[in-house]
């Protein structure tokens, strides 16, 4: 809603304007040709009473005559031009658009139930039952690094030299000790 002039005195109510009870603006309709209403509401004012209000800026362009009968002073052309070329676009949009949310629209709770149900199966792509591919259990993964420390140190050490046979060293003893 626009600009309220709360600090002008009251004015009565416009004999097309409408109160919503619930929370007291006052209103006018565009209407077809039949005489009823179209979906396309312009706030003009808030109620004070049921025959009071304290008008808006689109009070002031739809009536600019009550305007100057009761408040004497004149809208400025440019801004009168100005804002009514905006509220006539305005007007337009809602009429071509028809009542209610633009097709293909979502209120705020169907578009968070939207992300949450998206998050979930991204989660549910993510895991499978059991361990993901790929991964391994902390025993591999000490047996892997322990048997890469043992290969590292064997190529550091170089190659092995073969000791004599268990059976030549058995023989050298026993013949030492016979001598």
């Amino acid at each position: 809603m626009a600009h309220i002039y709360r600090e002008k005195p009251e004015i009565p109510i416009p004999p097309k304007g409408h109160i919503n009870h619930s929370n007291a603006q006052v209103s006018i309709y565009d209407l077809d040709n039949n005489g009823h209403r179209t979906g396309t509401r312009i706030v003009i004012g808030v109620a004070t009473s049921e025959r009071m209000m304290h008008p808006n800026d689109n009070f002031r362009l739809m009536y600019p005559e009550l305007w100057k009968k009761h408040y004497g002073e004149d809208v400025p052309e440019y801004v009168l031009t100005k804002l009514n070329d905006e509220l006539k676009e305005k007007v337009a949009q809602a009429v071509k658009r028809g009542q209610g949310r633009p097709k293909g629209s979502k209120n705020k709770a169907t578009l968070e139930r939207e992300q949450a149900e998206a998050a979930a199966k991204k989660q549910e792509e993510k895991r499978g039952p059991g361990r993901p591919k790929g991964s391994k259990n902390k025993k591999t993964l000490e047996r892997e690094q322990a048997e890469a420390a043992a290969k590292k140190q064997e190529e550091k050490r170089g190659p092995r030299s073969e000791s004599p046979p268990v059976e030549s060293r058995l023989s050298k003893r026993s013949l030492r000790g016979n001598s």
